[in-house]
Protein backbone atom coordinates (compact mmCIF):
# COMPACT_ATOMS: atom_id res chain seq x y z
CA UNK A 1 0.00 0.00 0.00
CA UNK A 2 1.32 3.37 -0.79
CA UNK A 3 0.88 6.65 1.27
CA UNK A 4 0.37 9.64 -0.60
CA UNK A 5 2.05 12.57 1.19
CA UNK A 6 -0.31 15.02 2.74
CA UNK A 7 0.01 17.87 0.17
CA UNK A 8 -2.48 15.50 -2.00
CA UNK A 9 -4.68 14.83 0.55
CA UNK A 10 -5.34 18.43 1.97
CA UNK A 11 -9.24 19.38 2.94
CA UNK A 12 -9.26 22.68 0.96
CA UNK A 13 -8.88 21.65 -2.66
CA UNK A 14 -11.89 19.68 -2.26
CA UNK A 15 -15.66 21.02 -2.68
CA UNK A 16 -17.34 19.89 0.63
CA UNK A 17 -19.79 16.61 -1.49
CA UNK A 18 -15.98 15.27 -2.08
CA UNK A 19 -14.68 15.75 1.60
CA UNK A 20 -18.14 14.16 3.20
CA UNK A 21 -17.76 11.18 0.74
CA UNK A 22 -14.00 10.54 1.25
CA UNK A 23 -14.46 10.97 5.05
CA UNK A 24 -17.22 8.79 4.84
CA UNK A 25 -14.61 6.10 3.15
CA UNK A 26 -11.98 6.68 5.29
CA UNK A 27 -13.63 5.90 8.19
CA UNK A 28 -15.72 3.09 6.42
CA UNK A 29 -12.47 1.32 6.02
CA UNK A 30 -11.08 2.00 9.48
CA UNK A 31 -14.39 -0.11 10.74
CA UNK A 32 -14.04 -3.12 8.60
CA UNK A 33 -10.26 -3.31 8.93
CA UNK A 34 -11.07 -3.64 13.00
CA UNK A 35 -14.39 -5.23 13.08
CA UNK A 36 -13.98 -8.84 13.64
CA UNK A 37 -14.15 -11.61 11.13
CA UNK A 38 -16.34 -14.30 11.51
CA UNK A 39 -13.49 -16.55 12.53
CA UNK A 40 -12.37 -14.60 14.77
CA UNK A 41 -15.75 -14.71 16.71
CA UNK A 42 -16.13 -17.45 19.10
CA UNK A 43 -18.40 -20.10 17.76
CA UNK A 44 -21.08 -21.77 19.97
CA UNK A 45 -18.36 -25.34 19.52
CA UNK A 46 -15.64 -23.18 21.00
CA UNK A 47 -17.38 -22.33 23.90
CA UNK A 48 -18.35 -25.91 24.85
CA UNK A 49 -14.70 -27.13 24.42
CA UNK A 50 -13.51 -24.38 26.38
CA UNK A 51 -16.05 -25.56 29.47
CA UNK A 52 -14.85 -28.99 28.70
CA UNK A 53 -11.15 -27.70 29.61
CA UNK A 54 -12.75 -25.91 32.61
CA UNK A 55 -14.82 -28.29 34.21
CA UNK A 56 -11.58 -30.01 35.16
CA UNK A 57 -11.10 -27.41 37.54
CA UNK A 58 -14.05 -28.10 39.65
CA UNK A 59 -14.38 -31.31 39.11
CA UNK A 60 -12.86 -34.31 41.20
CA UNK A 61 -12.11 -37.59 40.58
CA UNK A 62 -12.09 -40.77 43.05
CA UNK A 63 -9.22 -41.28 44.56
CA UNK A 64 -6.66 -43.69 42.56
CA UNK A 65 -8.53 -42.83 39.47
CA UNK A 66 -6.24 -40.52 38.20
CA UNK A 67 -2.29 -41.89 38.46
CA UNK A 68 0.82 -40.33 37.57
CA UNK A 69 1.81 -42.90 35.05
CA UNK A 70 -1.37 -42.28 32.64
CA UNK A 71 -2.41 -38.81 31.53
CA UNK A 72 -5.84 -37.57 31.78
CA UNK A 73 -8.29 -38.78 29.05
CA UNK A 74 -11.01 -36.69 27.35
CA UNK A 75 -12.92 -38.98 25.11
CA UNK A 76 -14.69 -37.56 22.11
CA UNK A 77 -18.05 -38.61 20.51
CA UNK A 78 -18.74 -36.35 18.28
CA UNK A 79 -18.99 -34.86 14.41
CA UNK A 80 -14.88 -34.09 13.11
CA UNK A 81 -15.21 -30.58 13.32
CA UNK A 82 -16.04 -30.59 17.02
CA UNK A 83 -13.48 -33.60 17.78
CA UNK A 84 -10.59 -31.55 16.09
CA UNK A 85 -11.73 -28.33 17.93
CA UNK A 86 -11.65 -30.12 20.94
CA UNK A 87 -8.55 -31.21 20.57
CA UNK A 88 -7.23 -27.82 19.67
CA UNK A 89 -8.03 -27.08 22.99
CA UNK A 90 -7.02 -29.38 24.73
CA UNK A 91 -4.04 -29.03 22.48
CA UNK A 92 -0.62 -28.38 25.57
CA UNK A 93 -2.97 -28.04 28.75
CA UNK A 94 -2.06 -30.16 31.84
CA UNK A 95 -5.09 -31.09 33.58
CA UNK A 96 -5.03 -32.05 37.39
CA UNK A 97 -0.70 -31.96 37.27
CA UNK A 98 -0.15 -33.99 34.01
CA UNK A 99 -0.37 -34.47 30.41
CA UNK A 100 -3.82 -34.69 28.44
CA UNK A 101 -4.87 -36.80 25.67
CA UNK A 102 -8.11 -36.61 23.58
CA UNK A 103 -9.38 -39.95 22.16
CA UNK A 104 -12.01 -40.76 20.01
CA UNK A 105 -13.03 -44.38 21.90
CA UNK A 106 -13.56 -46.79 19.71
CA UNK A 107 -15.08 -49.50 22.87
CA UNK A 108 -17.15 -49.79 25.73
CA UNK A 109 -13.67 -50.60 27.65
CA UNK A 110 -11.80 -47.54 25.77
CA UNK A 111 -14.67 -45.15 26.77
CA UNK A 112 -13.86 -46.50 30.44
CA UNK A 113 -10.45 -45.43 30.38
CA UNK A 114 -12.00 -42.19 30.25
CA UNK A 115 -11.86 -38.99 32.73
CA UNK A 116 -14.38 -37.29 30.06
CA UNK A 117 -16.55 -38.45 27.91
CA UNK A 118 -18.44 -36.10 25.67
CA UNK A 119 -21.31 -36.68 23.44
CA UNK A 120 -22.43 -34.51 20.46
CA UNK A 121 -26.12 -34.66 19.89
CA UNK A 122 -25.41 -35.78 15.73
CA UNK A 123 -23.51 -39.02 17.67
CA UNK A 124 -26.19 -39.47 20.78
CA UNK A 125 -27.64 -43.00 19.21
CA UNK A 126 -24.18 -44.44 18.77
CA UNK A 127 -23.02 -43.42 21.36
CA UNK A 128 -25.67 -45.04 23.80
CA UNK A 129 -23.18 -48.22 24.40
CA UNK A 130 -20.54 -46.12 25.42
CA UNK A 131 -22.87 -43.76 28.20
CA UNK A 132 -24.21 -47.77 29.26
CA UNK A 133 -20.86 -48.98 29.73
CA UNK A 134 -19.44 -46.05 31.78
CA UNK A 135 -22.87 -45.71 34.12
CA UNK A 136 -21.77 -45.49 37.39
CA UNK A 137 -18.08 -45.58 36.86
CA UNK A 138 -15.63 -42.32 37.43
CA UNK A 139 -16.40 -41.12 34.09
CA UNK A 140 -18.07 -37.36 33.86
CA UNK A 141 -20.11 -37.63 31.27
CA UNK A 142 -21.20 -34.59 28.93
CA UNK A 143 -22.95 -33.88 26.18
CA UNK A 144 -25.75 -31.38 24.02
CA UNK A 145 -28.19 -33.81 23.10
CA UNK A 146 -31.57 -32.86 24.86
CA UNK A 147 -32.63 -34.27 27.93
CA UNK A 148 -29.04 -35.91 28.30
CA UNK A 149 -28.84 -35.03 31.97
CA UNK A 150 -32.66 -36.21 33.04
CA UNK A 151 -31.57 -39.54 31.55
CA UNK A 152 -28.51 -39.99 33.80
CA UNK A 153 -26.12 -37.74 31.91
CA UNK A 154 -23.70 -35.26 34.16
CA UNK A 155 -23.42 -32.27 31.93
CA UNK A 156 -25.97 -31.26 29.68
CA UNK A 157 -25.14 -28.32 27.36
CA UNK A 158 -27.91 -25.81 27.01
CA UNK A 159 -28.54 -22.88 25.12
CA UNK A 160 -30.13 -20.14 27.02
CA UNK A 161 -30.93 -16.52 25.98
CA UNK A 162 -28.30 -16.97 23.03
CA UNK A 163 -25.04 -18.13 25.18
CA UNK A 164 -24.66 -21.93 26.18
CA UNK A 165 -25.42 -22.91 29.50
CA UNK A 166 -25.52 -26.37 31.37
CA UNK A 167 -27.72 -28.46 33.86
CA UNK A 168 -25.83 -30.85 36.24
CA UNK A 169 -27.21 -33.74 37.38
CA UNK A 170 -25.74 -34.37 40.79
CA UNK A 171 -27.03 -37.57 41.82
CA UNK A 172 -25.86 -38.74 38.30
CA UNK A 173 -22.45 -37.66 39.45
CA UNK A 174 -23.10 -38.75 43.02
CA UNK A 175 -23.30 -42.39 41.80
CA UNK A 176 -20.04 -42.40 39.97
CA UNK A 177 -17.97 -41.08 43.07
CA UNK A 178 -17.69 -37.70 41.05
CA UNK A 179 -17.27 -34.55 43.19
CA UNK A 180 -18.74 -31.64 41.64
CA UNK A 181 -17.70 -28.35 42.91
CA UNK A 182 -19.99 -25.97 44.71
CA UNK A 183 -18.78 -23.12 42.59
CA UNK A 184 -19.73 -25.23 39.01
CA UNK A 185 -22.99 -26.00 40.71
CA UNK A 186 -23.32 -22.04 41.42
CA UNK A 187 -23.17 -21.22 37.67
CA UNK A 188 -25.29 -24.13 36.37
CA UNK A 189 -28.62 -22.69 34.61
CA UNK A 190 -30.04 -25.80 36.93
CA UNK A 191 -29.60 -28.87 38.91
CA UNK A 192 -31.51 -31.61 38.58
CA UNK A 193 -31.07 -34.68 41.02
CA UNK A 194 -30.76 -32.59 44.17
CA UNK A 195 -32.23 -33.21 47.52
CA UNK A 196 -35.36 -31.37 47.90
Amino acid sequence: MRILPPVHLRAVDMDPLKRLVTTGLVLLGLALAVAPTAAQQVSEADVKAAYLFNFTRFVDWPEGTLTDAHPFVLCVVADSSMTALIEKTMQGEEVKGRPNQTIVPASVEDARKCQILFVGRTEAARARALLAGVRDRPVLTVSDAARFAASGGMIQFIREDEHVRFIVNVEAARRSRIAISSRLLRVAASIEGAPK
